[in-house]
């Protein structure tokens, strides 16, 4: 996976993440979402994209169900096109 650098987390993001995650395992995801979930994926270089990584990140975390390796499987889907988790999140929301 390349390192795609991104806005800090959330405070949604930390507590979805911190429902999801194991305490143990809450330090590598909010690692790996900042570093890999990023300004660097595909339509999210500007600034004020800020919102769109937020809800890509919420998408991996939801769609993970606090699993770490299909965690990496999503970010590394994500990587190449996130349009598909975000239909997929929305889908299982309802929204």
């Amino acid at each position: 996976m390349d390192q795609l650098s991104g806005p800090p987390l959330t405070a949604d993001t930390l507590a979805r993440l911190d429902l999801l995650f194991a305490d143990t395992d809450r330090g590598i995801v909010a690692d790996t979402l900042t570093e890999y979930c990023g300004h660097g994926l595909p339509g999210c270089e500007r600034p004020e994209h800020v919102d769109l990584i937020e809800r890509i990140r919420l998408g991996c975390l939801e769609q993970s169900g606090g699993n770490l390796d299909r965690l990496d499987e999503l970010l590394e889907e994500v990587a190449a096109d996130w349009r598909e988790l975000l239909a997929a999140t929305d889908a299982a929301s309802g929204a």
